[in-house]
């Protein structure tokens, strides 16, 4: 079952220390997903240390562009940024609060993003976890999980700006070392 999203295409200005540069948000249709695979092999090329970005397969993909939340940047035609919200539905292999023991419902997993490097410098990564935490808010979630490499200072300074804490260290994603830090979007139930 596809889930639709109100999402419509947003462009914005975003400023950083490369400057000024004009982007274009939008939702990730299935024919895309080529893009999104051969973007994620072109960033970990870029990396100092490919484990710090755990990835995602074509499968997972797939799934999500029909179930969850497959979010594009854009400039022109070219494809600059992929963030993916894996939404609040049963999937404990997917759900992380529903993994660590939280109601499905309750919970939102912000899965993956990745930046192409000539467009890093933007705020891009900060602004579609902003974008993907308005998403969470609207779906109901009450928590958001979220996996970094404690090698990766970059993307944990962005999470925790955006005020997710250390919920704690575990080994993941076939024995990589992770942070799991978790948001709270709103109380817990009475």
């Amino acid at each position: 079952m596809e889930r639709n999203f109100c999402m419509p295409a947003q462009f914005e200005l975003l400023s950083g220390s490369r400057g000024e540069q004009a982007f274009a948000f939008r939702r990730i249709a299935a024919a895309e997903a080529a893009q999104v695979l051969a973007l994620q092999a072109r960033v970990r090329r870029f990396m100092p240390d490919p484990t710090q970005l755990a990835g995602i397969t074509e499968a997972e993909l797939m799934e999500s562009i029909r179930e969850d939340l497959c979010l594009g940047a854009f400039v022109q035609d070219r494809f600059a940024a992929f963030s993916l919200l894996v939404t609040n539905r049963d999937c404990p292999e997917r759900n992380l609060g529903q993994k660590l023991g939280h109601p499905a419902g309750d919970c939102v997993t912000f899965d993956i993003v990745f930046v192409d490097p000539d467009f890093r410098g933007y705020g891009m990564q900060t602004r579609m976890l902003q974008m993907r935490e308005e998403a969470a808010v609207a779906l109901g979630a009450r928590l958001g999980f979220v996996t970094v490499s404690p090698e990766n200072e970059y993307s944990l300074r962005n999470v925790r700006g955006r005020g997710f804490e250390v919920l704690r260290r575990a080994r993941m994603y076939g024995g990589l070392d992770r942070y799991i830090l978790v948001k709270r979007f709103a109380p817990e139930p009475d």
